[in-house]
């Protein structure tokens, strides 16, 4: 049986977010999760590829010299 983790610990404060997402995507997901060692859920996983992509995007805009909305 693959080890899972569980990195993520809940805070009172976070809030949930809930998505319909296609099957092929899911497939996606869990074809990414097998790469590790170690096999985070497909919540931790969601969580990691989308902080991969927000930091890339990031370093994207700050190279191009653009400002984040938010910031």
């Amino acid at each position: 049986m693959p080890r899972t983790s569980k990195k993520y610990d809940a805070n009172p404060k976070d809030t949930q977010l809930q998505m319909r997402v296609s099957i092929d995507w899911v497939r996606e997901i869990d074809e990414w999760r097998k790469q590790h060692d170690i096999i985070p859920s497909r919540a931790d996983a969601v969580r990691q590829l989308l902080a991969i992509g927000m930091k890339v995007e990031r370093e994207r805009l700050a190279r191009a010299g653009k400002k984040r909305p938010d910031a």
